[in-house]
């Protein structure tokens, strides 16, 4: 729960906020991947967020950019640099590190 002096967003405020699209907020609330007290509230009932949820949010709008056609050029660029960024997102590939993982998977089979 949310300090009583803790300001709070609609839902609305945290799609323009983080780029996402209501339904995206309607589901990842609903999902359960941002804890909020009441996900489903009823047809016209503002859900009310705090910062940290639309924060939540907001990383979630990311990570669903990522995810949206952007696979291979992801790949290409952790395989050739290490590392891919992306708003708050930061990946980093260790290719020796998996590699070596790799192979003690396969030698273990």
């Amino acid at each position: 729960m949310n300090a009583p002096d803790e300001p709070t967003y609609t839902a609305q405020q945290a799609c323009l906020a983080t780029g996402a699209t209501y339904r995206q907020v309607d589901y990842w609330l609903r999902a359960r991947y941002v804890d909020h007290p009441n996900p489903s509230p009823g047809t016209g009932v503002p859900r009310l967020l705090t910062l940290d949820q639309v924060v939540q949010l907001d990383l979630l709008a990311d990570l669903a950019d990522i995810r949206r056609g952007r696979t291979r050029d992801i790949i290409a660029t952790l395989l050739v640099a290490g590392e891919f960024r992306m708003g708050s997102i930061s990946l980093r590939y260790d290719r020796v590190g998996n590699r070596r993982h790799i192979v003690e998977r396969l030698e273990g089979t």
